[in-house]
């Protein structure tokens, strides 16, 4: 009996996570760590049901981060959003994971922001949404965030 791939689709969900710099250093870092699943929804022939087979790939990217944490945060998400509108395949979902509950309470405009470079930083990152579909940025426990984490050390 042989399978017939019908479907494929791709969900994104990208950990950020940004750190302040350490004494003597001018920025933080931010660290990026993207899982990229697929699933194809194979049919395995007549009278059978279809399954969804998941995969998986991963990628791990680091930057400069900014002078306080909060704006190393802000600017993780806003390196997240440019690796989405950069990647050449489209999702059917995805979404921006943080730790941080003032940068995505901001960014989903619920908090408002008073300190003018994180309300730049903020600007950026909603010129970018317009231009995304399908992204949701949601918080997340730190314990959940461990590997976005590591890469700010």
């Amino acid at each position: 009996m042989t399978q017939n791939v019908t479907d494929r689709r791709k969900n994104i969900s990208i950990y950020v996570d940004g750190s302040g710099p350490k004494p003597g250093e001018y920025a933080g870092k931010v660290g990026l760590y993207a899982v990229i699943t697929y699933y194809t929804t194979a049919t395995p022939g007549y009278g059978s049901s279809s399954t969804a087979l998941p995969t998986q790939n991963s990628e791990q990217r680091q930057y400069p981060g900014g002078r306080t944490n909060n704006q190393s945060e802000l600017i993780a998400i806003l390196k997240a959003l440019e690796f989405l509108n950069d990647y050449t395949d489209d999702w059917d979902e995805a979404v921006i994971l943080s730790d941080s509950q003032l940068a995505v309470n901001a960014v989903n405009r619920h908090w408002k922001l008073k300190d003018p470079e994180l309300i730049e930083i903020n600007n950026k990152i909603q010129n970018l949404l317009r231009s995304v579909n399908n992204v949701s940025i949601e918080w997340i426990p730190r314990y959940l965030n461990t590997k976005a984490d590591a890469l700010t050390r």
